[in-house]
């Protein structure tokens, strides 16, 4: 986040636009040099060091006209029980509306993942949403 915010005030203090691509190779570096782990599903292909090469393919479907649609996901720190967890919502365009991020201590992938499909759920209703898409990628809830 912090890479973003940096982008956006060169782009309105100082005038100057960073390419997407640039932002995201330094978010990478910093994850390499510090070790953390980045799960992928963009579309395009970087090269971020000798050590890296990434190919990212996208899979984002677009959600019927005048509907609405949650992207979310999970990711579990290796060793540890620490799960973050972020949701997108995006329109029929595939404009950005809004988004939602956090992190909770879980016992296990499968928990939070579940607990992932709870907290989207409880965030459509307080919003008071309707016509909503929610797309995961976890293959076991999606069976459930």
């Amino acid at each position: 986040m912090w890479f973003l915010w940096k982008s956006r005030c060169l782009k309105i203090f100082e005038g100057k636009n960073q390419y997407p691509a640039a932002i995201i190779q330094q978010i990478f570096q910093f994850c390499y040099s510090h070790r953390i782990c980045i799960h992928n599903s963009f579309s395009f292909h970087i090269h971020v060091s000798t050590h890296i090469d990434i190919t990212f393919k996208s899979l984002w479907k677009p959600p019927p006209f005048a509907w609405l649609k949650i992207n979310f996901d999970v990711s579990i720190l290796p060793d540890s029980n620490f799960a973050g967890f972020s949701l997108v919502l995006r329109n029929h365009l595939g404009e950005f509306l809004e988004s939602l991020a956090w992190t909770k201590n879980v016992r296990d992938i499968d928990q939070a993942e579940v607990l992932a499909v709870l907290i989207v759920l409880q965030w459509i209703q307080a919003k008071g949403l309707c016509r909503i898409q929610a797309e995961g990628d976890n293959k076991s809830v999606k069976e459930s």
